[in-house]
């Protein structure tokens, strides 16, 4: 039996949240969004994503340590995390953080998809083998 895929999108950027919210449903992902990170682990228990889309700067705050919080707590750490930015030095300090994959804007859709099945792909593999 095959279950539809959740993700969780934060981003503070209205147009690049309804986009990614649209490619992923047109690509039968289930999806949910949030342009702030309040309330995030209750989000996170109240509809379990199978993966979060995380924005490097949301309204001043850095996305990477949100990233870090997700992973350093003991009921989301196995959650993988793909960080979006347009900062291309992230891909120097991203291991810091613990993010599983960056997306780096602009970005291509085919990329963001594979990527994002890669990731979520790579959790039911790990899920299984433990």
């Amino acid at each position: 039996m095959c279950f539809m895929k959740n993700v969780l999108i934060l981003d503070d950027d209205i147009n690049v949240l309804e986009m990614l919210r649209e490619v992923l449903r047109y690509s039968d992902y289930s999806v949910n969004t949030s342009q702030s990170t309040a309330g995030l682990f209750h989000l996170i228990k109240q509809s379990p994503p199978d993966l979060i889309l995380l924005d490097y700067m949301l309204n001043g705050i850095n996305g990477g340590e949100v990233c870090r919080q997700i992973k350093s707590d003991p009921s989301t750490e196995k959650l993988p995390v793909i960080m979006i930015s347009a900062y291309s030095n992230l891909v120097d300090f991203s291991a810091q953080y613990g993010c599983d994959d960056i997306i780096l804007k602009p970005f291509d859709i085919d990329e963001l998809l594979t990527k994002v099945e890669g990731c979520i792909n790579k959790k039911s593999a790990d899920c299984y083998e433990n």
